[in-house]
């Protein structure tokens, strides 16, 4: 294999694999942590309403700003969003503005991991040698996904978790924090277009594109029903305490 696209796999798999234990390793216990902290189940499933909305409708929009702008910085605003939504996560209060908004961030910040790495190493391979098979990274890399997943998923569920339920969330935190140094230090990307008028023409997509992610939402009235049915069990328990 080549020198050059072993690095590249390399940093692929560095990065894939930091970005899903920063996740994972607080992924068992965050129901427990939001209860311990005061949040009642309804504000919870609205919390995980807000995520999937977001990350759906902030999808495409997130990915004509990582052609245009370039992957590093994608993925940067990708861990800086997540950290700063789990972060949120910490404010000694359980008002809803401040769950959903962590939704929200965290939502945003899935969007703009989504497809971004995957995107770059094929590019930078093929650049390298265009028959180089592919295939063969995203499989080994599903391995280490897994396996490494299975250990931090234990660490944080059944160590950190057991001591305190905020710790996995903090250890979540860092692992992004450390991702985030590696990228700015070691993560090269010359992928971004230059064009004319760059910002308006992201601006004109980025609506285009959120109306269309929006619209399709509505179309789903099931959806919209049980969105909307959350929302109002919500609002009853919030009155109600």
């Amino acid at each position: 294999m080549d020198n050059d696209i072993i690095k590249l796999v390399r940093k692929f798999n560095v990065i894939t694999v930091m970005y899903s234990a920063g996740i994972v390793i607080w992924a068992a216990s965050i129901e427990l942590y939001l209860q311990s902290i005061g949040y009642t189940i309804a504000a919870i499933m609205l919390f995980n309403s807000f995520f999937w909305i977001f990350s759906t409708l902030s999808e495409i929009p997130a990915g004509v700003i990582s052609d245009t702008f370039g992957r590093k910085k994608a993925m940067l605003i990708s861990f800086i969003l997540r950290g700063f939504g789990l972060g949120l996560l910490f404010i000694p209060s359980h008002q809803l503005w401040i769950l959903l908004l962590s939704g929200l961030l965290t939502a945003v910040s899935e969007s703009f991991n989504s497809g971004t790495m995957s995107a770059w190493v094929i590019d930078k391979v093929k650049s390298i040698d265009e028959k180089y098979d592919i295939e063969n990274i995203f499989s080994k890399n599903s391995l280490f996904l897994t396996s490494t997943s299975m250990v931090v998923g234990f660490v944080g569920g059944r160590i950190l978790g057991v001591k305190n339920l905020s710790y996995p969330l903090l250890a979540g935190i860092i692992l992004f924090i450390i991702t985030i140094v590696y990228i700015s230090l070691f993560f090269k990307d010359n992928s971004h277009q230059q064009q004319d008028n760059q910002e308006m023409r992201l601006f004109g997509r980025f609506v285009t594109s959120f109306k269309e992610g929006y619209a399709f939402l509505r179309s789903d009235k099931l959806f919209f029903f049980t969105l909307h049915f959350i929302f109002t069990l919500n609002f009853i328990n919030r009155c109600a305490e």
